[in-house]
């Protein structure tokens, strides 16, 4: 069931022939752009010289 609410299908549950609830996807809502500019200006810098290294201690660069 949940497998398709999540392709957008809706069920109204019964009891005894009466409606009692109903299951439905959630809408979302697209986030403002002031909430986008926020969320990105709290967004650390990142340090290239330290990604590589972090990068290369994992992946054997001999490949």
């Amino acid at each position: 069931m949940l497998k398709k609410v999540e392709a957008g299908q809706s069920f109204t549950i019964t009891r005894d022939g009466h409606p009692v609830a109903e299951i439905q996807p959630l809408r979302r809502r697209p986030l403002s752009r002031e909430v986008v500019l926020e969320r990105f200006a709290r967004i650390p810098a990142i340090d290239g010289a330290k990604l590589r290294s972090d990068i290369d201690s994992v992946v054997d660069q001999t490949l």
